[in-house]
């Protein structure tokens, strides 16, 4: 997300072209590391550090769409946080409860700026989240969901696409 409304983003190079669908799944390693550590860098407050974030990546989505017309854009919600998921080499910064707040402060901004640029936003927490955290069960032992349990992610996308 962050790369993303920072650097910008041409759909002509990754070979996006008009009718096309576009799905936007960006935002886990930003609540997971980033966020945080950037309202602490800054010495400000988590929302906003968000709102920035948000405002940013949505801007370059915008930028896109206005090059190709005709493409649907869904943003997807970013995903439950996870535990530790015991890979030394993944970093996390915050407790739980932090990183909960923080993909909470995310999709809300993201609601907010898809609603006021008419995106669609995509939205499976319900499907994945199990005490506001993603259900290891149906996680990839770490920070994903597991792709064999992304059938209800398939559908709901069908459902959008056709509509």
């Amino acid at each position: 997300m962050y790369r993303i409304g920072r650097d910008g983003l041409d759909i002509n190079k990754i070979g996006v072209k008009e009718n096309d669908v576009t799905v936007f799944v960006f935002g886990e390693v930003d609540a997971r590391v980033h966020i945080l550590k950037q309202a602490n860098e800054k010495k400000c407050e988590i929302k906003v550090v968000v709102k920035e974030l948000v405002s940013s990546y949505i801007k370059s989505i915008i930028q896109n769409k206005s090059v190709c017309k005709s493409i649907k854009t869904i943003i997807m919600a970013v995903v439950p946080p996870t535990q530790a998921c015991g890979l030394d080499n993944i970093p996390i910064f915050g407790t739980i409860e932090e990183r909960i707040n923080i993909v909470r402060l995310l999709n809300k901004n993201i609601h907010k700026e898809c609603s006021k640029y008419n995106l669609i936003m995509l939205d499976v927490n319900d499907l994945y989240s199990k005490n506001n955290i993603l259900d290891p069960e149906l996680s990839d032992s770490c920070n994903h969901i597991n792709m064999a349990y992304n059938d209800p992610i398939k559908k709901r996308l069908i459902d959008i696409i056709a509509s």
